[in-house]
């Protein structure tokens, strides 16, 4: 039995699907994290009135083995984290900066450099993944060293 050769029309064919797919699946990704982002950045607003904020951006919240997406962000005495509607586990996280004892950096996956971990005076030990974690990590430990 022989194989059937790949038909140049298939081929064509097959690009464009993957071109078409591809752009429609980039697109609504891009509108989704648009609409997300400024959701939290309204919920920012409220939190600003109270305390300067630091730094913030979109991050996941490991809560077992499932990873919470969200929005974390880091004022002058409390680190938050506000996961967003369309997970299963949807939460508020709020620590005190005077109770992380440590910080450390975090592989996801033992791979990609893009994780942190902080462990608290109450024993607990919560993982993060953010854009820009050498960023997070400093101003974390900033913060930490001042309070």
């Amino acid at each position: 039995m022989a194989i059937k050769p790949l038909l140049q029309g298939d081929l064509y064919y097959s690009i464009v699907v993957v071109l078409i797919t591809g752009t429609m699946f980039g697109g609504s990704m891009f509108l989704i994290t648009l609409f997300l982002t400024r959701k939290f950045k309204e919920k920012e607003k409220s939190i600003c009135d109270v305390q300067k904020i630091l730094i913030s951006g979109g991050a996941n919240h490991f809560i077992g083995k499932e990873s919470v997406g969200g929005w974390l962000i880091l004022t002058e005495d409390r680190l938050i984290f506000e996961s967003h509607k369309a997970n299963i586990q949807c939460h508020t996280l709020t620590v005190p900066i005077k109770d992380i004892i440590e910080i450390k950096p975090k592989r996801t996956l033992k791979l990609i450099p893009n994780g942190f971990t902080i462990a608290t005076r109450d024993t607990d030990i919560h993982q993060f993944v953010v854009n820009n974690r050498d960023t997070w990590i400093r101003f974390l430990e900033e913060q930490a060293k001042s309070v």
